[in-house]
Formats: structure tokens, C-alpha cells, sequence
């Protein structure tokens, strides 16, 4: 794969080929602790019954699915399209003792459309007793972080290794022998680095997940309170280490409220700068037609965001 000129960009999955992507994500599921195998299921050509990964838990008859897409974007369409192909042989599955159905996509899912669509499949699954999850590209690199036999296995590139997985000590560093106070204190420093980039990488997912929550607690008209939380986010000692695309989303909620509550456009104005410098290949459609509405009326902002999506765009926030 071609290193981005963002480290802190997501890794673009989606240029591996159809089954080098599938053949990756069989061995991460594989490797999640709960699990005691994992298997592509069928080959071409053969009916795949919605899935193609099957992994049996570990101590019990329970199983799990996964199926596996490999697009440069996945719209709310495509989401829904995924979870339909799998529902059309639910009743299989049920009898298969299925408990969880994982969308294993190689593109983000930031857009506020598709993280919608998501939760809409959860609660659509859970009434069948079926987990549903969706790892994206980024939730593929946190997890596949302490696995970098897969990463290297799959990708074999140098800079995508050490972008997922965090760098190694170089031999030429440390030479063989007997250690030397320098050797031990170069071994210590790696040691360090490396798990202060998973410490980062696991307070991010954790972060991005509390998010959701808070989004969803502002729908619920809980206002004040997830606006009160964004801020006192954004004050926390820990927030120069948080991924830089979590931050910069953050940015750009906090910008929505911001226009929404208080109504100041150049506090918003300064949010959206803000998260543009920290990650500028964000889509921050929303809260850029959110502030030409503010500034120059209705039309102009339907013509920021296109007539086709203007409603929708509208009733997220």
C-alpha cells in the first residue's frame, strides 16, 4: 500500500486485493480472545448464505459471521445492502446458533449518515438475538495493533507495519552481547514508546465510543449535558494524545452545539478551523453548511451541501 502524507490516517485497506482483505480480517477475528477459529467461508462461486468468515466461541456451540467489504466509501446504502444479505438467511444462522455478525469494511465510517445507519442495524439485529458490529478501517488498525505477524503477513510494507502496529527496536540499534547501560536504556525507551501509542490508540476507541453516546444523548434533547461534556473533553490533560481524526471530530460536534445552543458563529468558526488543521481530509459538510446557514441564510446553505441531501444533512443535527 501507498503511505498516505497523514500517518494519522486511517490505513486504506481497500487498495489490498478482494481475498488478501478477506484472508486479514479472518485472521484478526480469529485472534480475538473469545474465539477459537475462524475460516473463510466457500469459495468462489459457491453460495455464501450473507457471510464469509465463520468462527466458532471458544467452550460452546456458539458462532459468529463475518462479512467482508472492501470499498474506497460505503454509504448508508451499501450498510444496509450488507446487513440485508445475511437476513435473507437468518433463519439458517439461527439454527447455526449465530451471535454476532461483524461488517468488516476497509474504508472510515465517520459520516454521521452511515454511523446512523449502524446504529439502526444494531437495534434491527438485536430483535433476533443477533449481535451486530461494524469495524472500520480504523478499527482495524486499534486491533490489529498487537498482532503485527498478521499486518506484516498481509502487508508488506515498512511504513504501513510500524503506522498499525508501532515501531520496533532496529538490531542496528542494540547490538548482540552482553547489554550495555545505553543498549538497556534504548530497549526501556522502545518499550515506553510503544506502549504509549497503544495506551493512545485504546483512550481513543474508548473516547470515540463515549462520543456516540453523547451524540445520541443530544438527540434525546439531554442538550446542555453532552454540550457541557465536549468542553470539559476538550480541557482533558490527555487530549494532545487522542488520534487526530477523533480529535478533529470532536472539534466539529462541539462547532454544531455551539451554533445550536449559543448561537456564535465565530466561536463555531474557530472550531472548524481548529479541527481542519488538526485533520483537513474530514468531511465537515455538516457544520460548514450549518455556518454559511448562520451567515448567509437557507438557500446558501443548500447550495453548500446539495438540494439531494440538504434534509437529511438537516435533521442529523
Amino acid at each position: 500500500m501507498i503511505p498516505s502524507i497523514n500517518p494519522s490516517e486511517s490505513p486504506p485497506f481497500q487498495r489490498l486485493d478482494e481475498y488478501t482483505f478477506q484472508n486479514l480480517c479472518c485472521e484478526l477475528h480469529a485472534r480475538q480472545p473469545e474465539i477459537a477459529t475462524c475460516d473463510v467461508y466457500g469459495t468462489r462461486g459457491q453460495k455464501q448464505r450473507g457471510i464469509d468468515l465463520l468462527a466458532h466461541r471458544r467452550g460452546s456451540m456458539e458462532k459468529e459471521v463475518g462479512q467482508c467489504e472492501r470499498f474506497d466509501g460505503f454509504p448508508p446504502a451499501e450498510i444496509r445492502k450488507a446487513s440485508e444479505e445475511f437476513l435473507e438467511h437468518l433463519e439458517y444462522w439461527q439454527q447455526q446458533r449465530v451471535k454476532r455478525f461483524i461488517l468488516f469494511v476497509a474504508c472510515d465510517l465517520d459520516r454521521t449518515q452511515q454511523q446512523d445507519e449502524i446504529c439502526k442495524q444494531r437495534e434491527h439485529f438485536a430483535k433476533y438475538g443477533v449481535e451486530y458490529e461494524a469495524w472500520s478501517a480504523s478499527t482495524l488498525r486499534l486491533k490489529l495493533a498487537p498482532h503485527r505477524d498478521i499486518v506484516e503477513r498481509h502487508i508488506p510494507t515498512p511504513y504501513w507495519v510500524e503506522n498499525i502496529c508501532g515501531s520496533e527496536l532496529h538490531s542496528s540499534l542494540v547490538p548482540t552481547g552482553e547489554p550495555t547501560e545505553t543498549q538497556s536504556l534504548l530497549r526501556t525507551m522502545a518499550f515506553v514508546g510503544s506502549q504509549v501509542e497503544r495506551l493512545a490508540s485504546g483512550l481513543s476507541r474508548g473516547i470515540a465510543e463515549k462520543l456516540e453516546e453523547i451524540r445520541e444523548s443530544y438527540r434525546e434533547g439531554r442538550v446542555r449535558e453532552a454540550y457541557i461534556y465536549l468542553q470539559k473533553l476538550r480541557e482533558e490533560h490527555y487530549w494532545d494524545i487522542l488520534e487526530q481524526a477523533l480529535r478533529g471530530r470532536i472539534l466539529r460536534t462541539l462547532g454544531v452545539y455551539v451554533l445550536n445552543i449559543e448561537g456564535d458563529v465565530s466561536k463555531a468558526c474557530a472550531l472548524a478551523d481548529e479541527a481542519r488543521t488538526i485533520n483537513p481530509t474530514a468531511d465537515d459538510t455538516i457544520l460548514r453548511t450549518l455556518l454559511r446557514y448562520h451567515i448567509e441564510g437557507a438557500e446558501s446553505a443548500l447550495l453548500e451541501i446539495g438540494i439531494e441531501d440538504s434534509l437529511e444533512a438537516f435533521n442529523l443535527n
